[in-house]
């Protein structure tokens, strides 16, 4: 058993702040979602049309349509709980329905969805959602093998195990 001394008290502290500064940002708007699983800000924001957002910004075929929702529950959790109210979300989303000639822009097909986002590219919404879109997307573990990515190299025994060096591709 380890001595319990100051450099071990240094080491501990270090890697809870570490860890805490990671994850920090995306803490409150996780714990929001799983207990708003029918909440007051779901309501106040439609998530199928968040969800829709969600995957046309980044459609994979592969990914489930739970996956695209629980980001959704996510990002409204966290604008709520960041600003205490939705008018971001809530914005961005009658921008788009605007752009659909004021029609419900998740009904519409795929195409029309594309150029009614492409019409609010330069919008502050649309930057916003981009970037968050993009991390809770790509920080499940249930993404990572359908867009190939293996996980990790570090905690499964770093590069030198798992053919940094193997340029065969390259011939």
């Amino acid at each position: 058993m380890h001595a319990f001394t100051r450099r071990r008290l240094i080491s501990i502290t270090a890697n809870v702040i570490s860890i805490a500064a990671v994850a920090g940002p995306y803490l409150p708007g996780l714990v929001a979602a799983q207990g708003n699983q029918a909440g007051t800000a779901v309501d106040a924001v439609n998530p199928e049309a968040l969800a829709t957002l969600v995957h046309d910004l980044f459609p994979h075929d592969d990914i489930a349509p739970e996956v695209y929702a629980g980001i959704a529950r996510t990002i409204i959790a966290q604008e709520q709980g960041a600003a205490g109210d939705l008018v971001l979300l809530q914005t961005g989303l009658q921008q788009l329905n605007a752009q659909a000639g004021g029609q419900e822009w998740q009904l519409l097909d795929a195409t029309l969805r594309l150029q009614a986002l492409q019409k609010i590219a330069d919008s502050e919404f649309f930057k916003i959602m981009l970037e968050r879109c993009r991390a809770l997307l790509y920080l499940r573990p249930e993404v990572w093998q359908l867009v190939g990515y293996g996980g990790n190299a570090l905690q499964q025994g770093g590069y030198l195990t798992r053919g940094f060096d193997d340029i065969d591709w390259l011939n």
